[in-house]
């Protein structure tokens, strides 16, 4: 290696330093074995986060299956179909660890709103859970719109629901 003869500033001396300096660091790195192990780190935390988010999909969609048959929307085929449209690839995750309860109902929503067919007749789509408002837990806010949601309905669901049975009923759709 040649050095000049006269380094005109510290900054010329400093980059001729730094420069020798990385280079001793990347011969020592690949004779000893780091440059190898950082490499499997790095291949090992890519592995951690694939798995992760692996989990975290099928965690989102065990829990947009309960959101769609909190909807009403209770045929697994279905359900199915519409958990291969829903786009899952960007949702947050909550302290513990589980998917983000609005970016599921986002997600469910957009496919709504893109092809409500998918979904059956009826079905409306809610931003938040059923149990979350004055109701019993039976999705009290959402309206009964056809015959096919009433004949799937429980007693009990009937009983605890009456003012959207007793609307319906009137004609109130």
């Amino acid at each position: 290696m040649e050095f000049p003869l006269t380094v005109e500033s510290q900054e010329d001396f400093d980059r001729l330093i730094t420069g020798r300096l990385e280079r001793a660091r990347q011969k020592w790195e690949s004779e000893s074995g780091v440059a190898e192990a950082r490499e499997q780190a790095r291949e090992a935390e890519a592995r951690a986060r694939a798995a992760e988010a692996k989990a975290t999909e099928r965690l989102a969609r065990r829990d947009a299956r309960a959101m769609l048959a909190e909807m009403g929307v209770t045929e697994r085929a279905r359900q199915e179909r519409i958990l291969r449209l829903a786009d899952f690839d960007n949702l947050g995750v909550d302290e513990a660890g589980e998917p983000s309860e609005k970016d599921l109902r986002d997600a469910i929503k957009a496919v709504h709103k893109d092809l409500p067919e998918v979904f059956g007749e009826g079905v409306q789509v809610v931003d938040s859970p059923a149990d979350a408002g004055e109701g019993s837990g039976s999705g009290a806010d959402v309206p009964i719109t056809s015959e096919d949601q009433l004949t799937k309905m429980s007693p009990e669901q009937i009983n605890s629901s009456w003012d959207r049975v007793a609307a319906f009923l009137r004609g109130e759709r």
